[in-house]
């Protein structure tokens, strides 16, 4: 009798999976990474949890064949296949390909091999077609993350952010959020969520703000309502703080040029803050969370346009208008009832804080006083500059 394969917790990134795998398997070997002495299960229990990953993808050219045929029986069905079942090529991808560009659920330590001979034994032979053949996402042509973010945009440019509850009427509908019934359905998913990256930031943590000139630490702190001009987070005549994990983020961020003049403050948080942290959206990216897919990928895709443009450089060209959606983000968060947000910076691996409330942080000494004496450039020749 052939013993049943195992696969193991190590096999997979996605936590959700990791703790079914806890709470419901057993201890064994794995097949798969060759973990020793771990939580197992065999592949086929997971099917239920993977069968509606699997509907978003169908094998390329299965599709075609099917709809020439009828499936009562006919052998020749079958044959034709499995005669078309060629391997992928250089420019095709595998089920497993796909499933790890969009989810990223399988570990490093898998090879594509081992992952797609994984999950032939998930599907257990439901399906002829094999998943190391060429495979195509069953959903690439219904959604469009330009058309959602240039719909999205559009509708906030028009509409303005002065009042956030008319954003969302009952009757509105955007044609390419086919998986929402109106806007305020849409809302809520964003809206639920980013509270899943709630995060605390501890009474006593330090940041840093820089700004250009020699200024005291007075000076420091975030400008008056009258003098507060259009930003990332706030629209003019709104004043948040603004400020970075580490002196040299903070820096980057106002984008001085050569020979400017900076100071950098050193701020203390005063009290405990709840905070969205946006930098953490891979957490969402998770197939298993939703009950709808294709709703979450069309939510994800907003969502992950609208982070991707809070940390976007800022073009001295922009309009105030131009701000509107990463505002809205804001708003968003702020009307959610937590204190500011996080974002990755543009310039590396820093990351910013935008608090609502200037008051809950102040500024405890002047960190630096700095000359810019050099900036480096990157670039890159490209055929088209869009």
């Amino acid at each position: 009798m052939k013993k049943s394969s195992d696969c193991c917790i190590n096999c997979f990134k996605d936590q959700w999976l990791k703790n079914k795998i806890k709470d419901s398997g057993h201890r064994g070997n794995c097949t798969y990474c060759q973990s020793r002495k771990i939580k197992c299960v065999t592949p086929e229990k997971l099917f239920d949890f993977f069968d509606p990953i699997f509907n978003l993808y169908q094998s390329d050219g299965y599709a075609s064949i099917m709809s020439s045929f009828s499936c009562g029986g006919d052998e020749g069905v079958f044959e034709l296949l499995l005669e078309s079942d060629d391997d992928a090529d250089e420019y095709d991808e595998t089920l497993a390909e796909l499933i790890q560009e969009d989810w990223n659920i399988f570990d490093d330590r898998l090879s594509i091999a081992q992952s797609n001979k994984l999950l032939d034994d998930i599907r257990s032979l439901r399906t002829y077609r094999k998943a190391s053949k060429a495979w195509e996402r069953h959903y690439s042509e219904s959604l469009n993350a330009g058309d959602y973010w240039s719909q999205f945009t559009n509708y906030i440019k028009k509409n303005g952010i002065k009042n956030i509850n008319k954003f969302y009427p009952e009757t509105e509908h955007f044609t390419v959020f086919s998986e929402f019934t109106n806007i305020s359905s849409l809302h809520k998913f964003i809206g639920d969520n980013l509270s899943k990256l709630e995060t605390k930031i501890e009474a006593g943590s330090t940041y840093f703000r820089a700004r250009i000139g020699d200024l005291n630490i007075k000076d420091m702190g975030a400008p008056p309502s009258d003098k507060a001009l259009v930003g990332r987070a706030n629209p003019k005549g709104v004043s948040y703080l603004y400020l970075s994990d580490s002196e040299k983020t903070t820096i980057g961020e106002v984008r001085p040029w050569r020979t400017a003049r900076m100071t950098v403050a050193e701020f203390v948080i005063e009290r405990a803050l709840n905070v969205i942290d946006l930098s953490k959206l891979p957490q969402l990216y998770s197939p298993f969370i939703y009950e709808n897919l294709y709703e979450a990928i069309s939510g994800l895709t907003l969502i992950q346009s609208l982070v991707d443009d809070m940390s976007k450089p800022i073009s001295p060209k922009q309009s105030e208008i131009d701000y509107l959606s990463t505002q809205y983000l804001s708003d968003l968060i702020k009307q959610m009832d937590y204190s500011g947000f996080i974002f990755n910076s543009s310039l590396g691996n820093g990351k910013n804080l935008v608090i609502f409330d200037s008051g809950c942080a102040r500024p405890t000494k002047i960190f630096s006083k700095l000359i810019v004496e050099n900036i480096n450039y990157s670039v890159r020749r490209t055929k088209s500059l869009f």
